[in-house]
């Protein structure tokens, strides 16, 4: 039969002193998420998207020759918005849909940055700098289905360029939705595997 080991006040009392320290920093690792998650959906939705949106029609402009009157690439400044003058007709698709294809285009990166990086937990709160950021940036993509069922002659971001070179093509018109959608999906079964994978 199997002796006892006898387990000593000491020892007992440092077992209670490692679990009450992993409680506090489990606690004050999640008000820091939370505190990471509210400033980078913060930024994220005054900064970034608007920022890269609004770029997305800039340079198609500039590379077309055309002028800008203004450029306003933050709420904090205005409605965002470029004005511009003298663009080409063979540049205004592209102008359309450049306010889509820049902020697909940096919301896939930042998502392949956080899908490649090997899987950690508890997640490093700089990688939600990443997420957060793609997250916004690919979600104005949803707004293509919205704007399916708006008056032909309302203004949308797809609709002229798939004309131009995909004759009017609906698939080309939503895919950047359906891109992002897809995204979407593989980084949700990255943070289910991030979830459930132990520190080594």
């Amino acid at each position: 039969m199997d002796d006892d080991i006898p387990i000593g006040d000491g020892q007992i009392g440092e077992a209670e002193e490692a679990v009450a320290g992993q409680a506090v920093s489990h606690r004050r690792y999640l008000g820091a998420q939370i505190a990471t998650f509210i400033a980078a959906g913060v930024f994220s939705s005054l900064v970034v998207y608007p920022l890269i949106h609004e770029t997305g029609h800039l340079l198609p402009a500039l590379w077309s020759g055309a002028e800008v009157n203004r450029f306003v690439w933050t709420p904090l400044m205005g409605r965002p918005h470029v004005s511009l003058n003298l663009v080409s007709g063979a540049a205004k698709p592209w102008v359309a849909a450049g306010g889509v294809l820049l902020p697909t285009l940096v919301g896939t990166l930042l998502f392949a940055a956080w899908l490649l990086l090997p899987p950690k937990r508890p997640i490093p709160l700089w990688r939600y700098w990443l997420l957060f950021p793609g997250i916004t940036l690919l979600s104005g993509n949803l707004g293509l289905l919205i704007e399916r069922f708006t008056p032909p002659e309302a203004y949308r971001h797809m609709t002229p360029l798939a004309g131009a070179v995909a004759g009017g093509s609906v698939l080309f018109e939503l895919a950047p939705a359906l891109w992002s959608g897809l995204l979407f999906g593989l980084v949700a079964v990255s943070a289910w595997r991030q979830r459930f994978v132990q520190d080594r």
